[in-house]
């Protein structure tokens, strides 16, 4: 008989097909993390705007947040009118985007807006309407006259 050397074809074609599951795994695991993240972005900016609309109303004092390419900021209004970037610890701190997340589109008070794009609250939040472009899919913030945002 001979000596037998290396595997038999289906021996590789088995292996193949096992690599190939798992790595099929986990690019699905990691598209859904990443898809996590977003959704994740997108609640946290949600509760940032409901917190700087209640934020001006009771306090008095104006709160704007700028989006960016990468991300947004927020500024408070100084007495002097100027207006002033706010740092961590301030949940207002600026923020970057997750990759592949970005503003499609600003509406404020139904009038669409050009860069900078920047909201300002004041003692009564502005109705608007922001649409984030995600990997997954749009997603539409609407902020009410409350300060109430609603997610789409």
């Amino acid at each position: 008989m001979r000596d037998q050397r290396g595997f038999s074809l289906i021996e590789i074609l088995v292996v193949l097909v096992i690599i190939s599951v798992f790595t099929s795994l986990a690019v699905l695991t990691l598209e859904s993390v990443q898809g996590r993240n977003n959704d994740e972005e997108v609640l946290r900016l949600q509760r940032l705007l409901e917190m700087a609309a209640d934020y001006s109303d009771t306090r008095g004092t104006p709160l704007a947040v700028e989006f960016l390419p990468n991300g947004y900021r927020f500024s408070a209004m100084q007495t002097n009118g100027e207006w002033r970037l706010i740092f961590a610890p301030s949940p207002f701190a600026e923020r970057s985007w997750p990759e592949g997340v970005q503003v499609a589109r600003l509406e404020i008070d139904g009038v669409h807006q050009n860069e900078p794009l920047r909201l300002v609250f004041a003692s009564e939040p502005p109705e608007y309407k922001l649409v984030l472009a995600l990997p997954e899919g749009r997603k539409t913030l609407l902020g009410t006259l409350s300060g109430m945002v609603g997610l789409e």
